[in-house]
């Protein structure tokens, strides 16, 4: 036979002891189960083994009345061992049940007792008030809550139905303003949402799911990842995909609060910076841009021609170790999804302080460069300026100016097409010592607020785009070769040769610099290497250039901040800006870390809303490029779009060929696609 005892578990137990050893005891308990106890949760034991089943005793040891427990003991002492408790409230042949009921009761009731060490404490009378309001107001609470859940069923009820599943994907929530209860009963469909399949406790969402089911009369016939996405969506408790992608990869959103005064923010870099405020300085960006961080202006010299490169220099208002300063490191780039923007920098400041704003006033590290009438650089020289842009152009408005020659011309066109001349010199000679140029359209995914999507390619070899391009590669070539010349240690981007080159793979025709056809491109892309970030100069094998930097954009990259940092110790000689050698390596680690997760925020962003294009555009007709064999199929590119798809649907395509295809599936929720061929195919251009 076993001993009996009563331990402490969430609640107070009547247990069978099987085992004893060091400091933990096996059970057996009621529902014939096996647990086991550390010795501190053992609350009484009796004196010798049972002498009945323990289904016996859990009928026969009941609590007594703790009111009238107390009422008999109080006044005689504080505390009484559990077998004076026994004789005074029964009798001296008090039996094992007897003994145990009122050890229950004690620790039962925790406002008028307390139990330890083999003993019953008295609470007092302040005591017992204080524990009874607490009690009571958990008891409030606890039915408060009941009634929360409760309410939240039925919202999810009343607005959840098989139509939410079966009809076509909706784009705007049904419901606006979900109750926060219901929002925090269904976070586990959310959080299996972020994680996917690789989520740890997916069997808790599983089980949630099948809860839902059950109480709101629907049956689950999808893929429950897909399942819980429709119901959030339709809820209005997930609004955007993005919003997921964030939560994903752990993105950082909010940003710490500035000390009372901090704004307006004050230059504070001690630089004297020349007036350059009478020169027409225009910004050339797409109408999606926020963030103006460079912007260009020309004018006449004796001999030929200045042309200046103005970027932003948030640096100026920002100490090394400041809060901003520490904020921005800490992100080190900004995020660009599909529907939002996370910054660097908090974006009331960006646009207050930072951007290159027309009509206001700017600090600016600015890349003079004089050439002579025929367009060849002659000197280039770095400077801290003050300008005040007077135009903001669009690519579009660019381009068209310049491929229109009547009519009025504006005040900046002149400028521009001196830009036009030089941008072309400098890419003709990239190209003649080694860089390749890769066009391939810039794709902005515009989503409307009734979720509808709409496209804007911007193609890399328009006018606008190659003085753009080709100014910036030069400000940061130049930066690079300022680090090298003054032997300062610096942060450099490199890439090297393609392995395939070396082994003259006869797929890529490495000699053919520009004008690859599409299918070149794709192969060439292929064999890429990726560039490397780090304090190691070297050349950059697509850019074809010796040395290579990222200087252009500050006010979205902490490498551009640190770069300026550098420029302002070397040029303007204040060494105290400069970071060392050991931070610059830190800054490296980090920027690396970030600038790789960035890009995958960005890539998920960029595939669920392409994705979500093409689900909206089921019945379009689409060309696609055949670049690789694949099990059961091919695996193509649509033309224009750059995405990849699996094409089915016929054997004998030829790799480098065209086909027209129509969707015949698409997920973004879960990143699936597949298409099937509907004519012949085509040559490949």
């Amino acid at each position: 036979m076993s001993e009996l005892i009563l331990y402490k578990d969430k609640e107070c137990r009547l247990a069978m002891i099987k085992d004893e050893k060091g400091g933990k005891i096996t059970l057996q308990t009621d529902d014939a189960k096996k647990v086991v106890i550390q010795k501190n949760q053992l609350i009484c034991r009796s004196a010798k083994e049972a002498e009945h089943q323990l289904s016996y005793y859990q009928a026969a040891i009941k609590p007594v009345d703790s009111e009238e427990l107390y009422e008999l003991l109080n006044g005689m002492a504080e505390s009484f061992t559990f077998e004076e408790l026994a004789q005074l409230y029964f009798s001296q042949d008090f039996t094992t049940e007897q003994l145990f009921s009122l050890v229950m009761t004690a620790a039962c009731d925790e406002i008028h007792f307390t139990v330890h060490a083999n003993r019953v404490f008295l609470r007092t009378a302040d005591e017992i008030a204080a524990l009874s309001e607490e009690k009571r107001r958990k008891d409030e609470e606890e039915l408060a809550r009941k009634a929360a859940l409760d309410a939240a069923w039925e919202w999810i009820r009343s607005n959840t139905n098989k139509e939410v599943f079966t009809s076509p994907a909706e784009f705007v929530p049904s419901c606006s303003e979900p109750p926060i209860d219901a929002v925090r009963l269904l976070l586990p469909l959310r959080d299996l949402l972020i994680h996917g399949e690789e989520y740890s406790r997916k069997n808790e969402s599983f089980r949630l799911i099948d809860e839902i089911c059950e109480k709101c009369s629907v049956v689950c016939t999808m893929d429950k990842i897909v399942w819980s996405y429709k119901l959030l969506f339709h809820l209005g408790i997930l609004r955007n995909d993005d919003e997921l992608i964030k939560r994903r990869n752990n993105l950082k959103t909010a940003y710490p609060p500035l000390p009372d005064g901090m704004l307006p923010l004050p230059v504070s870099d001690g630089i004297e910076r020349e007036d350059m405020t009478d020169l027409n300085v225009f910004t050339i960006d797409s109408e999606h841009t926020e963030d103006i961080d460079d912007g260009l202006s020309w004018k006449k010299s004796d001999d030929g021609y200045v042309f200046y490169v103005h970027i932003a220099d948030p640096d100026a208002f920002i100490r090394r170790g400041s809060i901003l300063d520490k904020e921005a490191f800490t992100r080190s780039t900004t995020v660009y999804m599909a529907t939002q923007r996370v910054s660097m920098f908090p974006p009331d400041i960006t646009y207050s302080h930072f951007n290159l704003t027309a009509g206001e006033k700017r600090p600016s590290v600015t890349l003079e460069i004089s050439t002579d009438a025929d367009y060849s650089i002659k000197s280039t020289r770095f400077c801290f300026v003050w300008i005040k842009v007077r135009h903001r152009l669009t690519y579009n408005e660019a381009d068209k100016m310049l491929e229109n020659s009547d009519g009025e011309k504006p005040d900046w066109y002149e400028a521009m097409r001196h830009f036009q001349k030089l941008s072309l010199k400098c890419e003709a000679k990239r190209v003649a010592d080694g860089a390749y140029l890769i066009e391939r359209p810039d794709i902005h995914l515009i989503v409307g607020d009734d979720g509808k999507i709409a496209l804007d390619l911007l193609y890399s070899n328009s006018a606008s785009h190659i003085i753009v391009r080709e100014m910036m590669i030069l400000f940061n070539k130049l930066t690079a070769e300022t680090m090298i010349l003054h032997r300062v240690p610096s942060i450099f981007i490199s890439q090297s040769s393609p392995d395939a080159l070396l082994e003259g793979n006869p797929t890529v025709n490495y000699e053919k610099h520009r004008d690859l056809s599409r299918y070149e491109l794709i192969q060439f892309l292929i064999t890429m290497k990726k560039s490397v970030t780090g304090t190691a100069a070297g050349p950059h094998f697509t850019m074809g250039l010796s040395y290579y930097t990222q200087a252009t954009s500050p006010i979205r990259r902490y490498l551009d901040i640190t770069e300026h940092r550098l420029l302002k110790g070397v040029v303007a000689g204040k060494k105290e800006l400069m970071p060392d050698e050991d931070e610059i390596k830190v800054i490296v680690a980090t920027i690396t870390a970030k600038a790789s997760n960035a890009a995958q925020c960005e890539r998920e962003s960029k595939n669920f809303w392409m994705l979500r294009y093409l689900e909206q555009n089921m019945d379009a007709v689409y060309k696609v490029l055949i670049t690789k064999k694949i099990t059961g199929g091919y695996l193509g590119e649509i033309d224009d779009l750059c995405v990849r798809i699996p094409v089915f649907g016929c054997a004998n395509l030829k790799i480098g060929s065209y086909v027209t295809v129509k969707l015949k599936k698409v997920s973004p929720i879960i990143g699936e696609s597949r298409a099937e061929i509907v004519f012949k195919q085509e040559k490949s251009k």
